[in-house]
């Protein structure tokens, strides 16, 4: 990189957001051209942020959620929320239940109903292991 692109550059890291900059500080330092990590990195330290990986990324933005069950109804949502809450992770579902419709029309026996069980992306796997280990029992 010639030192034209190099201070252009350096120029236009200086406009990213903070979470702009630590996306680029998550990505793995081998898919970038020479000397184009180090200039983000550079930016980072002026800025005194922290690198941050992308576990940590996911776990700044609370609105990635992954569904960990679909429950029959509200209620046994709710019980699987406390089982999860109990085990310390956040869990949510949607008071609108997903429903679709079987052959027979309107809400007949082939109609289903179903409520999504989530759990922030980082805490799925977790959650899915609880809720198995609690079928079993």
């Amino acid at each position: 990189m010639d030192p034209e692109q190099k201070a252009e550059l350096k120029k236009e890291y200086e406009y990213l957001s903070d979470r702009e900059l630590q996306e680029m500080l998550a990505v793995d330092k081998s898919e970038y051209e020479e000397g184009v990590y180090e200039l983000v990195e550079e930016e980072a330290q002026r800025r005194s942020l922290n690198q941050a990986s992308p576990e940590v990324l996911r776990e700044l933005d609370p609105y990635r959620l992954e569904v960990v069950h679909l429950a029959k109804n509200i209620t046994e949502a709710g019980l699987l929320r406390g089982i999860l809450q109990a085990e310390g992770i956040d869990c949510f579902y949607s008071e609108f239940p997903l429903s679709g419709l079987g052959g027979g029309g309107f809400m007949s026996r082939q109609s289903f109903v179903a409520v999504p069980v989530m759990v922030r992306e980082t805490d799925a796997q977790e959650a899915r292991r609880i809720l198995e280990s609690k079928e079993q029992t």
